[in-house]
């Protein structure tokens, strides 16, 4: 633990960058105070693969970076969940050029059925070499950026 208390934790998710839209950036810090206002002492984050990485090797951790900067400045732990909600191995949403770029394998619920891919969600086949490496390599590079992180539980 970096800089993480021992108090009871008592938090929320807070996700402004999750599913298919955001929120906007100009509203996170009123979102903070309020989270200090009702007293809550930590927040889960999640680190969006698809957000962060448009182009492959081209990161952009700017939003989960300024999640760090508000939760510092309202005394706020922070539970840092890489990925989403672990539906796949680097995330609900991988980024497209996984698909596009690479033909990564989706998931095939039933392989009687005629495959019907709609909407933002993109469940990659875990048996996938290529979806496995970079989302390992992504995994690493997020781990690597935010264990320093003096809010990081």
């Amino acid at each position: 633990m970096n800089g993480c208390s021992t108090r009871l934790r008592f938090g929320v998710s807070y996700c402004p960058y999750a599913k298919s839209g955001d929120v906007d950036i100009s509203l996170w810090e009123r979102d903070f105070r309020t989270m200090k206002k009702l007293n809550l002492n930590t927040m889960r984050c999640f680190i969006a693969w698809d957000r962060i990485e448009h182009q492959e090797g081209e990161t952009d951790f700017s939003k989960t970076d300024y999640i760090f900067e508000l939760a510092e400045k309202y005394d706020i732990e922070v539970i840092l969940n890489i990925g989403g909600v672990f539906a796949t191995y680097g995330g609900i949403y991988p980024p497209r050029w996984l698909i596009y770029d690479y033909h990564c394998q989706e998931i095939v619920e039933d392989p009687r059925l005629p495959k019907q891919s709609f909407g933002p969600v993109k469940k990659l086949c875990l048996d996938d070499e290529v979806y496995r490496q970079k989302a390992e390599k992504f995994t690493t590079t997020a781990i690597k950026r935010y264990s320093g992180q003096s809010m990081l539980c």
